[in-house]
């Protein structure tokens, strides 16, 4: 199974639809998150900082459809720059998007198939 590039601009346009409906269903997904891809309003503790990133709701609607399509077997987050955080958004928002995947990825076990 092969890469496929979707660009910010492109999912701000269309959605993550586009994203989800290219994984296969059933699949076993590992997310290796690089935070620098993400809008600077969502994560500004970064060293590459992406005006037009990835944005919350975004990122949001890619867990929901993983979680929906298989199932999250892991997490990690990178990129992230604690020295450069402002008021510990980054921290914050990090914690609320692990917490996030955690939860859809458990209601989605709990649903019956």
């Amino acid at each position: 199974w092969g890469s496929k590039i979707h660009s910010a601009q492109k999912i701000h346009s269309n959605g993550m639809k586009s994203v989800v409906d290219a994984l296969p269903v059933g699949g076993q997904f590992f997310v290796s998150l690089d935070v620098d891809g993400l809008d600077p309003s969502v994560i500004p503790g970064t060293i590459a900082l992406a005006p037009g990133g990835i944005v919350w709701w975004e990122l949001v609607e890619l867990f929901e459809g993983l979680t929906k399509k298989g199932n999250v077997v892991g997490l990690n987050l990178v990129e992230l720059a604690p020295q450069n955080d402002l008021n510990q958004i980054s921290m914050i928002t990090a914690g609320r998007l692990i917490l996030k995947l955690l939860m859809l990825q458990l209601s989605s076990s709990a649903s019956p198939s």
